[in-house]
């Protein structure tokens, strides 16, 4: 029965694309993907209000023709189902004026093929490489078929496409074999086309001045911007920026339109987030998931905002997830730098976290500054109890360790976790 219901999905929602013609916008990538795709819609947006942009991670065969055909997810309701269905039919019956000129799609990949498989049939005009890195090893296996799967999207853009690659993956792939369409570079790297230079996080107090974000000069063509990301913290989201710049400018936008829509980006939950704490605490919500890059991103953020403001760190992390028979070494790999960048305190939280703890132990971190907890539920309550005025506290694991659990104990206002967190539908609870 699912497998009928997701051929008849895919089916209208191939045919909707046939009828509407639709500019795809196509972004993959091991981390980063929903970031970016959330900046390249609001950039889009500014001049075409129609835009479409995939929910939350709707990037598999169900979340693809879904965001085609719109509409809520159904949360596995056989009724909802029918009134996707009903939707996309009454679309091809009878012309709908409001169908979006522009939609932006989130291609993920969890075995060899998906990508390719949603691109052929998706037809993107514009594809956009985020990130390869070490993530669903269980089932790709090697770094080597990670890339392949990414950069197979870039192979199904057509030759007056455009290809929006992190100069970091053209470093070190062959990203200009893998496609026809004309290439464009971003990231943080001066020989990139669309580039980023002096990065600041700036993070305050509850009650504080206005101004707590990312801020950072944009640079295209010999021409720089000033820009502003709001309640998010980190170079990953600065990355994120320069791709979603990079596709606006392909699109026809200039620097002075592609800054002013970077302020009014709303970033998605669980993605180094800015958040209130307790006891005027500062949090950083990097919950939604975690990787060994991803990892490391983040707390190079935490070690930033520890020299530079003079803050108290915590570094609590979860398990990551989907890392095959690299599991422990990544952990251990991860540890052994953590140690080097000397947080305040580490907890970390579940079985294959504990090797995040050795690690940083015998790599020279202090020992009385590491706690190990069982679930996020000790981790908050823990947490709860240690930390003091002006923390600042970063939340980091995999979905399967729900760390946002984390981040709900120590809210200022944890009323507001359904706006502010993610995996708050009644599902997960």
């Amino acid at each position: 029965m699912k497998r009928l219901l997701r051929r008849m999905i895919t089916e209208i929602a191939r045919s909707l694309l046939s009828i509407y013609q639709p500019r795809i916008i196509a972004v993959t990538g091991s981390v980063g993907k929903t970031s970016t795709k959330q900046a390249i819609g609001a950039l889009l947006a500014a001049s075409d209000p129609t835009t479409r942009v995939a929910q939350g991670s709707f990037n598999t065969d169900w979340g693809v023709p879904l965001t085609i055909i719109g509409g809520q997810y159904p949360a596995g309701s056989p009724w909802k189902w029918l009134r996707v269905l009903a939707r996309g039919v009454g679309m091809l019956l009878w012309h709908d004026s409001s169908y979006p000129k522009t939609i932006v799609l989130e291609l993920g990949a969890d075995r060899p093929g998906d990508i390719a498989r949603l691109a052929r049939w998706v037809r993107p005009h514009v594809g956009v490489v985020t990130s390869i890195s070490a993530v669903h090893l269980e089932k790709l296996r090697t770094i080597q078929h990670v890339a392949k799967e990414k950069l197979s999207l870039l192979s199904a853009l057509p030759a007056n496409g455009s290809a929006i690659v992190n100069s970091s993956v053209a470093r070190s792939w062959d990203v200009k074999g893998a496609t026809r369409a004309r290439m464009t570079t971003a990231g943080i790297d001066s020989s990139a086309d669309v580039f980023a230079t002096d990065v600041s996080i700036r993070v305050s107090r509850p009650g504080g001045a206005p101004g707590r974000g990312t801020f950072f000069k944009l640079h295209w063509n010999g021409s720089v911007v000033p820009c502003t990301l709001v309640d998010v913290a980190g170079w990953a989201v600065v990355e994120s920026s320069c791709m979603a710049a990079a596709v606006g400018l392909s699109q026809g936008m200039n620097l002075i339109a592609v800054s002013d829509a970077l302020k009014r980006v709303e970033w998605p939950a669980g993605r180094m987030r800015i958040l209130d704490g307790i006891r005027n605490s500062i949090l950083i919500d990097d919950s939604y998931n975690a990787s060994p890059k991803a990892v490391l991103q983040a707390v190079n953020v935490l070690e930033y905002l520890g020299l530079n403001e003079g803050r108290t760190t915590w570094t609590v992390l979860g398990d990551m997830a989907d890392l095959g028979a690299e599991t422990e070494s990544a952990h251990r790999d991860v540890g052994k730098t953590i140690a080097e960048k000397r947080p305040g305190a580490l907890v970390v939280v579940g079985i294959n976290a504990r090797f995040f703890a050795s690690e940083a132990i015998a790599a020279g971190f202090p020992p009385e500054r590491v706690y190990k907890m069982t679930d996020a539920w000790e981790a908050g309550r823990f947490l709860q109890e240690n930390i003091r005025e002006g923390d600042v506290i970063l939340v980091k694991g995999s979905q399967v360790m729900r760390m946002e659990r984390v981040v709900k104990e120590l809210m200022a206002k944890p009323l507001e976790a359904a706006q502010l967190l993610v995996r708050q539908q009644w599902w997960w609870r």
